[in-house]
């Protein structure tokens, strides 16, 4: 399980991956039980998700999931600088 420091230093690090809408398909696609977040701000929503998911399934296997979902590098094939 991640400390509430590491999964915002995460959320932070992933939210400049995507936009707002590859947030809110990751959630479509992986959803919790329960989960709604009113926050705005990208990494707040996924930190928001992370502290949840976490709580709720009693294991951390969303926020690795993620990590592995938004650094995919076929998602940076036209923004390599960025990988």
């Amino acid at each position: 399980m991640w400390s509430e420091a590491n999964i915002e230093a995460i959320a932070v690090a992933l939210a400049d991956t995507t936009t707002g809408r590859g947030i809110n398909d990751y959630f479509t696609n992986n959803p919790v039980y329960g989960f709604s977040c009113s926050e705005s701000t990208k990494w707040k929503r996924l930190k928001a998700y992370f502290i949840y998911a976490q709580k709720r399934l009693g294991n951390d296997s969303r926020v690795k999931d993620a990590i592995v979902h938004f650094m995919n590098p076929a998602l940076f094939l036209r923004r390599s600088d960025e990988y």
